[in-house]
């Protein structure tokens, strides 16, 4: 009788791998297909005078288990927000790109990129400013020293410096001042000083405390 259920026991286990195998490799696959589609989008985005593509196919997450990037999904859902004509479809995927941030965030509640990328794009969808701030301050709280998080942080920051705290203000002269505390160098800043009305503000900061970066020379 013992034997019997153990070799049950063994049979229910196998199948269940062999079930798990089948979802993992089929959420791989989507996950790789969603990846070529951006990467796509990145190179041509970066070619010079490059036309910048756009998505016309709808992809679907194949579940919602474990193995799903979700945070490729959201960006996926971010651009076909960015490329669509008709406001319904921009509404749609946008809720849509903040869905598959929060599914990958309950999954990996302590990656600053995800949490930055769901603010970003609740930028982008004309949330209220003290909602998305919120998620700056969570993504410096995990993320700290990360670049990307500095990065984000730091253009918007800059991009809403009348509406910041104190201590934000405090934080947004650090990133530029204390570049080195974040293992920056000041010339990662480049993109973000070429910008219109961010870099000005980036650019008078700097200028206040005796820097002066190349982007930064012909401003008055």
């Amino acid at each position: 009788m013992h034997e019997r259920v153990g070799i049950l026991t063994l049979m229910v286990g196998a199948l269940l791998l062999m079930m798990l195998s089948l979802i993992k490799g089929a959420d791989d696959w989507q996950n790789q297909t969603i990846r070529n589609y951006l990467s796509d989008i990145k190179k041509s985005a970066e070619q010079e005078n490059g036309t910048i593509g756009t998505l016309n196919s709808l992809v679907e997450p194949v579940s919602q288990g474990p193995f799903i990037d979700h945070q490729a999904f959201g960006l996926y859902y971010s651009w076909l927000a960015f490329t669509a004509q008709d406001k319904a479809s921009i509404e749609k995927f946008s809720l849509k790109s903040v869905e598959q941030f929060q599914l990958q965030l309950a999954q990996r509640p302590l990656d600053s990129s995800v949490v930055i990328d769901k603010a970003n794009q609740m930028w982008r969808n004309g949330a209220d400013f003290d909602a998305v701030v919120a998620e700056f301050h969570y993504a410096q709280e995990v993320g700290r020293y990360e670049p990307f998080t500095v990065m984000q942080s730091l253009e918007y920051y800059l991009a809403h410096w009348p509406q910041l705290s104190l201590t934000d203000k405090k934080q947004t002269i650090s990133y530029l001042l204390d570049h080195k505390r974040y293992k920056m160098k000041l010339w990662q800043y480049d993109s973000i000083l070429k910008l219109p009305v961010v870099g000005e503000r980036a650019c008078n900061i700097l200028a206040f405390n005796s820097v002066k970066p190349y982007y930064c020379r012909n401003q008055n």
